[in-house]
C-alpha cells in the first residue's frame, strides 16, 4: 500500500518516472503473492506509460485494467445477484413461516370450535334429559293424584252405596 499511495502522489506531482518504479515494486509485491492486483494499480501503470509515451505497454495496462474492472463487475453482480437471492429467501421464509402459523391458527381455531360444538351438544342434552326427569316425576305425580282422587271418589261412592243399603233394609 505504501508503494500504491507513493506512486499515486509521485504521479500527481509529475514525477512519471518515479511514479512508475512504485508502481512496478506495487505490481512485484502483488505477483510475488499471487494477489491479483488492484484495478486502480493497473489504471496508474497505464496512464504513467502513457504519459512516457510508452504505448505498447499502456496499451497492455489498458486491457489488464479493462478485464479486471469486467471481472469486478462480473463479480459485483454475482455478488448482487447473491444478496437479491439471499433476500429473496429471506423474504420466502418469512411467508412460508406467516402461512404455517396462519394454518396453525385456523386448525386451533377449528378444533375450539369443534370443543365448543362437543360442549354445546353435552349441555343440550343435559338439559333434554333434566327436562324430561322432570316433566317424568310431575306427570307421575299428577297421575298418582288422580288415581288417588279416583280411589277417593269410588271409596266415597261406595261408602254412600252402603250407606243407602243398609239404610233401605
Amino acid at each position: 500500500n505504501i508503494h500504491l499511495w507513493q506512486c499515486r502522489i509521485d504521479y500527481g506531482l509529475g514525477n512519471y518516472n518515479k511514479a512508475l518504479k512504485e508502481c512496478e515494486n506495487c505490481l512485484k509485491i502483488y505477483k510475488t503473492n499471487n494477489w491479483t492486483p488492484e484495478s486502480s494499480l493497473l489504471k496508474n501503470l497505464y496512464e504513467i506509460n502513457k504519459k512516457l509515451n510508452r504505448e505498447k505497454i499502456a496499451l497492455d495496462y489498458f486491457e489488464k485494467y479493462h478485464e479486471l474492472t469486467d471481472d469486478e463487475k462480473v463479480d459485483k453482480a454475482r455478488t448482487e445477484i447473491q444478496n437479491i437471492v439471499f433476500n429473496n429467501q429471506i423474504v420466502t421464509d418469512s411467508i412460508n413461516q406467516a402461512e404455517e402459523k396462519r394454518l396453525l391458527n385456523v386448525t386451533y381455531q377449528e378444533e375450539l370450535r369443534k370443543k365448543n360444538q362437543e360442549k354445546n351438544l353435552f349441555i343440550i342434552i343435559g338439559i333434554v334429559v333434566l327436562l324430561l326427569t322432570t316433566a317424568y316425576f310431575v306427570m307421575s305425580r299428577r297421575i298418582a293424584n288422580s288415581e288417588r282422587k279416583r280411589l277417593k271418589e269410588i271409596n266415597q261412592l261406595k261408602n254412600s252405596l252402603f250407606t243407602n243399603i243398609t239404610h233401605e233394609f
